[in-house]
């Protein structure tokens, strides 16, 4: 039987920073429509957020997930993403080489 795995295409230097910024647990969030998402970041003790597009690609790759997936995600709002476990093999498999 044939692999119907789509394969994952090469993927840039600020996607794979935002791996390992999720490995190292920096938080992140997406929006409920899957196309926005943000670092969320703390200065001073208030928060300063920062857009980041790598996330929405992450996702669809499979790479990053949600926190908790049982919640049915409503446009607008944010939800924290984790790393997936395949993007976990992948982080390790490119710190190896």
């Amino acid at each position: 039987m044939a692999d119907t795995k789509r394969p994952i295409s090469p993927l840039t230097q600020a996607q794979i920073y935002v791996l390992h910024r999720l490995a190292s647990g920096t938080k992140y969030e997406i929006c409920g429509e899957f196309r926005r998402a943000r670092e969320c970041r703390m200065y001073r003790g208030a928060s300063d957020d920062v857009r980041c597009r790598s996330t929405p690609v992450l996702f669809r790759l499979g790479l990053v997930e949600l926190v908790n997936p049982s919640q049915r995600p409503l446009p607008g709002s944010y939800y924290q993403v984790k790393l997936s476990a395949t993007g976990s093999d992948l982080l390790r498999s490119i710190e190896r080489d």
